[in-house]
């Protein structure tokens, strides 16, 4: 949640997050990551988040920045 709450468009708007399921993948973690579609600005893309990671990312995907 903290990652999402930082995350803007290029233009500075917030994001809408939603989400959509959860998958695993043993090869990068041991739990389970969540999926969440989010969008602002006529933009839309499908984010990959292990909550269970001990810190949050400081990485963007492209088109967006974190605050």
């Amino acid at each position: 949640n903290d990652y999402l709450s930082r995350l803007r468009t290029m233009r500075g708007s917030r994001v809408e997050s939603r989400r959509v399921g959860s998958t695993g993948a043993e090869e990068i973690t041991n739990g389970m990551i969540d999926i969440y579609v989010v969008s602002a600005d006529g933009q839309e893309a499908t984010l990959y988040i292990c909550p269970y990671h001990k810190r949050t990312s400081g990485k963007a995907p492209d088109g967006f920045i974190l605050t």
